[in-house]
């Protein structure tokens, strides 16, 4: 277990420590929300909807923003972002274990196989030929690594992930249980009536730093590569199809998919349930709110968002086309009842 006095946990958040100072010996050992909170906790307030529960709150101390010190009851520490200070003190109240190296009995790995020790290799995990497993990296149970994947150093790889042949990952990348990288795009041609199959020849390339959240699945791409940047954090159930490029450090909430080819640029955020037609390319900086749909290449940096309730295609159609005239028609009406 891990416990932080209040001085470090100010160095760790970039805050102040309220004047005058609270218990200098004050030890933190463990996080809570502001209702459940007590004694040696450290909660967060950073959202006026919680206002009541940090009136209330039996946290040892709370992290808020220097307006809303009065509220609290309990010793303060102040900061620019509660919630990113918070963050940074989660990270050092529950660091993640020391790898030390182990493969269980009743793993399957392949004499060729690489294990950059130290790895944890759990029950039921197979490794196939030629795979890289980095130093520090942990395959939970039932994982499957195929030939010739290659895993970069401190990954970690929670229950049921698979990796398809062709998949290359960075460091330090999480996977929630139930993710697949690399099988085959939803890809065929159509002749007399049947759908062809156009085999899949390309892989998946993920950079350093990236989070994959539970049952989500990147496709391989069909000759060139699927590629996933650095830093990108995506959510659970998430459909990632053949030949996507998502840039450095952008986000994708969950149930959002994102059809073949197309090109996320970097800081990108998309919202849950939301859609990214193939082919679309979105600008550095773009973001799509949720259940919206991107059906159009976006060039500049900004919120979007779409929708209309469901009706026949063809009123929908026209109804779509009288809405990108609306607010000429709405000016054209105003200057009417003016003249």
């Amino acid at each position: 277990m891990v416990s932080l006095t209040l001085g470090q946990i100010a160095e760790i958040a970039d805050a102040r420590i309220s004047d005058p100072p609270p218990v200098p010996d004050l030890l933190i050992d463990h996080a809570s929300s502001l209702g459940t909170a007590g004694p040696g906790s450290i909660s967060f307030y950073s959202h006026a909807r919680h206002r009541a529960e940090l009136q209330q709150t039996q946290a040892s101390v709370v992290l808020l923003r220097e307006p809303d010190r009065a509220d609290c009851p309990v010793p303060a520490l102040s900061c620019k972002d509660p919630y990113l200070g918070m963050a940074r003190v989660l990270q050092a109240l529950y660091p993640i274990p020391e790898v030390t190296h182990a493969v269980h009995p009743g793993a399957l790995v392949d004499d060729s196989a690489q294990l950059e020790a130290p790895v944890r290799v759990d029950f039921g995990c197979v490794v196939g030929a030629n795979a890289r497993v980095g130093a520090g990296s942990v395959l939970g149970p039932h994982c499957v690594i195929g030939e010739g994947v290659t895993l970069g150093e401190g990954c970690v790889l929670h229950a049921r992930v698979t990796l398809n042949e062709g998949v290359r990952v960075g460091d330090r990348v999480e996977f929630w249980p139930g993710v697949v990288v690399g099988s085959d795009g939803f890809g065929y041609a159509q002749q007399d009536q049947q759908w062809v199959k156009l085999v899949h020849r390309g892989g998946v390339r993920i950079g350093d730093d990236c989070e994959i959240g539970s049952n989500s699945t990147i496709d391989r791409g069909m000759l060139d590569d699927t590629v996933i940047g650095c830093g990108v954090k995506i959510d659970n159930q998430v459909q990632v199809a053949h030949n996507v490029r998502i840039g450095d450090h952008s986000a994708i909430a969950g149930n959002a998919g994102i059809a073949g080819s197309a090109k996320i640029g970097r800081y990108c955020q998309i919202g849950g349930a939301a859609g990214v037609q193939g082919h679309v390319e979105l600008a550095d900086g773009v973001i799509i709110t949720g259940m919206s749909k991107a059906n159009q290449t976006l060039t500049r940096a900004g919120a979007y968002s779409s929708g209309t309730s469901i009706q026949e295609n063809a009123d929908w159609l026209r109804n779509v086309a009288r809405f990108k005239q609306l607010d000429r028609i709405v000016r054209a009406l105003k200057q009417g009842e003016k003249t």
